[in-house]
């Protein structure tokens, strides 16, 4: 396959680059580019690319999701704000697998803060 060809699927593979500016620099025309996307064998080569990089993000994530998860637990204990200590703490639940229709008991003081937050997941809970 040409070098132009193998740089074009390089650039289509990044998703943040227009046709245009591809083909500028390639010094092809759209319409070029528009044809190779029509090639079966450019097309196959550009798909295993795209299969690369989603491997490599998710890869990437993976290795991430550690420091993530710490980041919405120190959040979720630390904020002074309490929207985001709830945002922060229900996405833990959320991507911990926990359903919204389990029952739940929950221990609360009387501050007007903390029932105001149980206030709020009802009645996000009563619109879902």
């Amino acid at each position: 396959m040409p070098d132009k060809k193998l740089r074009a699927i390089e650039l289509l593979a990044q998703r943040n680059i227009t046709v245009k500016a591809i083909a500028e620099e390639l010094q092809v025309s759209r319409t070029t580019i528009y044809a190779w996307l029509k090639d079966a064998e450019f097309k196959a080569k550009l798909e295993e690319m795209n299969r690369l990089r989603d491997a490599y993000l998710k890869q990437e994530l993976k290795d991430k999701a550690e420091d993530y998860i710490r980041a919405l637990e120190k959040l979720g204990n630390n904020s002074k704000n309490d929207m985001v200590k709830l945002r922060a703490l229900e996405n833990l639940l959320m991507h911990s697998g926990w359903n919204q229709t389990q029952e739940v008991t929950v221990k609360t003081d009387e501050s007007e803060s903390k029932n105001a937050m149980i206030q709020l997941l009802k009645q996000k809970e009563n619109k879902e």
